[in-house]
């Protein structure tokens, strides 16, 4: 029970002063972050009522 009050352990570069679980934080952020950009969104695959596909043809009247 003794270990739940200890000091953390902190990480310092001259003026900065950081915790590892902060740091271990921000990491597991960014990490999300870029997956978050890099992966793709999911798509129906069944098209909206209404869109025109390549296979039928445009209806008549529609275009001059």
């Amino acid at each position: 029970m003794d270990s739940l009050f200890q000091a953390g352990k902190y990480l310092s570069w001259g003026v900065i002063s950081i915790s590892f679980t902060n740091l271990l934080i921000i990491v597991l952020m960014v990490v999300v972050f870029v997956l978050a950009l890099l992966l793709p969104f999911p798509h129906a695959h069944a098209e909206p009522p209404g869109s025109v596909t390549s296979e039928e043809p445009p209806e008549k009247g529609l275009l001059p």
